[in-house]
């Protein structure tokens, strides 16, 4: 019977052993289906990473993309705008009005670098660009003697009719 007993305590102490054992394989296994669940989302983690950079990345290049394409209509538009312009200027004996070409380019929002470039433009084709209207020519300005003396005589005449109405008044 003592054996008997024995062999209970010792299958016992088996069993302890086993069960013992068995846990601990679980929490092994646990451990390592917890390691390998972690190591499988971080690699998940950085691969969505991976795949938000290149979505960022794919964006910026269609952006530029995007940019690089309004800037070739933008250009393309000012050339076919010069080329009218010319044209403009051909039936106009290559002589235009600031004004006029102003009004041309009103519909674009081009800048001031622009229209430089469209007034050497013009000048590089001949086209003489007149700034207004009501500008005095020089030669209008110019008096020939005979204006200067005649004006004078008017100024002085006109001079001495006020002197003359002053004293008159002073005398009242």
């Amino acid at each position: 019977m003592a054996k008997t007993k024995e062999n209970k305590e010792s299958k016992s102490k088996n069993m302890k052993g086993t069960r013992k054992e068995k846990v601990s394989m679980q929490e092994n296994n646990t451990n390592s289906t917890k390691k390998s669940s972690k190591t499988a989302r971080e690699g998940k983690d950085i691969k969505d990473e991976i795949d938000l950079e290149e979505m960022e990345l794919d964006k910026e290049q269609e952006a530029q993309k995007l940019e690089e394409q309004r800037m070739q209509e933008q250009i393309a538009k000012f050339e076919e705008k010069c080329k009218g312009l010319l044209m403009l200027a051909k039936k106009k004996k290559n002589v235009l009005d600031y004004q006029e070409i102003m009004a041309y380019f009103l519909d674009t929002d081009f800048e001031a670098d622009k229209m430089e470039k469209v007034f050497e433009f013009l000048e590089v084709n001949n086209v003489d660009v007149k700034m207004s209207e009501d500008e005095v020519d020089e030669d209008d300005i110019i008096l020939d003697a005979e204006e200067i003396k005649s004006k004078w005589k008017k100024l002085t005449f006109l001079f001495q009719m006020v002197l003359d109405l002053k004293t008159l008044l002073e005398c009242i």
